[in-house]
């Protein structure tokens, strides 16, 4: 049997509460026929460099206030997996009460500021990342989504 190797540096996570009827609703938006993620696997990691491999998007679907409180924005670079998440909370107020298109529109606009949020960590960490480069590429990609 024939293992295929992943080498997407996007990467995304769901997390929400079991029998959640949101989180169903939700990974439709990162998984299914029009999922962003699917979108994004089109970004290969070694184009950009190799000290970091996988920038992993964390969606928070509805997380309860105690849980809310702890949740950061980045978390810290792992330089054994040369990877970094970024958490996204997704609620009421930013996704399930919106149309369609404002839902694709917060997904894309908080995945590009997210992003942005790493030029201090690659900097920080000498990473030889090029992130203007995927932020070009996830805006050029973006343009037709």
């Amino acid at each position: 049997m024939e293992t295929k190797i992943q080498n997407n540096i996007i990467g995304c996570f769901v997390s929400s509460q079991i029998g959640d009827k949101n989180g169903k609703e939700f990974r439709s938006y990162i998984w299914g026929e029009k999922g962003v993620c699917d979108i994004l696997k089109k970004l290969n990691s070694k184009d950009y460099g190799d000290d970091l491999n996988l920038v992993l998007f964390k969606f928070k679907i509805c997380p309860i206030s105690l849980e809310l409180d702890n949740i950061r924005e980045l978390e810290n670079y792992s330089k054994k997996e040369k990877a970094i998440a970024v958490n996204i909370i997704v609620d009421e107020n930013n996704f399930f009460n919106k149309t369609e298109k404002e839902r694709f529109e917060f997904l894309k606009k908080e995945i590009l500021l997210k992003i942005n949020l790493l030029i201090p960590v690659i900097k920080r960490n000498h990473l030889d990342t090029n992130l203007l480069l995927l932020i070009s590429d996830l805006e050029q990609i973006f343009k037709t989504f």
